[in-house]
This record gives C-alpha cells, structure tokens and sequence, in this order.
C-alpha cells in the first residue's frame, strides 16, 4: 500500500567511488565522503515488514534491522539502528537539527512501537568525550504528545549541546 508503505517486498543496492558526489547531485549537505556501498531490502511475512538497512556511506556507517507493520506512520514493531560518523553537525542539519556540534560521533537506538508510541531503551550518542543516553517513550503524534524522556549526560563540556535546548522563544513581548 503505498500511502501507508505495508506489504513492501523491496531491495536497494548501490555503490560507487565518490559518496561526495551524490550528495552534490542530491543537494544535501556534504556530511559522507569516500566509497560507498548500500544496501536496503524490505520484506512483507504476514502483517510485519522486516527492514534490513546496511550503509557504509563513505566516512558515514548506518545499519538498521526490525521489523515494522508499516513504514509510514508505523503502529507496532521494533527497530533497531546504529549509525557513525565524522560530523554530527552536518547530520543533525541534514535531518532538521541545530544546535549540534561538529564531531565525530556514534549512536546506537533500540526502540519498539506499540500504541502510536515508541519506547526507546535507550538511544545513546558516544563521542570522544561525551555520552548523552535517552530512555523512555515518544509519543508519535506531530506534537510528540504523550512523550516522556529522561536524558542523562556524562562530558567535559556540557557547553557543546546547549544549542539543542537553548531555542529561541517564540512570541513577542514580556515573559
């Protein structure tokens, strides 16, 4: 179903010399560069979607695997992913994120989707001096209704990830 991506039956795979390339010709920020090779296969048993996504991007690493009800707006499932780079900064703007800081860094997610919720235990981002470890639930919904999080963070510099919280308020006047 295409509005909903359930009974996808799909495999990707693609490589070359030059990861920098495609992302010029896709317009994204630079945030992979080298040779590549990726692979994506989706597979369709009974109501569940497994997912078995392999990246080596370059200088940019993301594997996932799981299994999903659908792939747009899922309501059950689990997903697990890890994913490493050189440039935190350029990925979070590629995915809409500010506020990141320029390092090379490591992340790995172990979530499940119950409910038009995901329970995530934990997401825990690694760089060479930090550890930032998030547990607990996201609602699903645009607004994130229904979440609650606790973030915990080991470094040296906590100074560094003030730009994810440190937004400007919205709205005119007195506060």
């Amino acid at each position: 179903d295409i509005r909903t991506g359930s009974d996808a039956n799909f495999s990707l795979k693609f490589s070359g010399p030059e990861f920098a390339r495609v992302t010029e010709y896709l317009a994204l920020p630079p945030f992979s560069s080298d040779a590549f090779d990726f692979s994506l296969d989706l597979a369709t048993k009974g109501d569940m979607t497994t997912v078995d996504l392999d990246g080596d991007l370059g200088s940019f690493e993301i594997s996932a695997s799981g299994a999903l009800d659908r792939l747009l707006k899922p309501t059950a499932g689990i997903l697990n992913l890890t994913t490493r780079g050189p440039d935190l900064q350029t990925l979070g703007q590629l995915l809409g994120l500010e506020g990141l800081p320029n390092i090379p860094f490591e992340l790995a997610l172990a979530s499940s989707i119950e409910k038009g919720r995901a329970q995530v235990a934990p997401a825990v981002l690694t760089t060479a001096q930090d550890r930032l470890e998030l547990n607990g639930v996201v609602g699903l919904a645009t607004d994130l209704k229904d979440s609650s999080l606790t973030i915990a963070a080991r470094t040296r510099e906590i100074g560094r990830w003030s730009g994810l919280w440190a937004r400007p308020r919205s709205g005119g006047g007195a506060g």
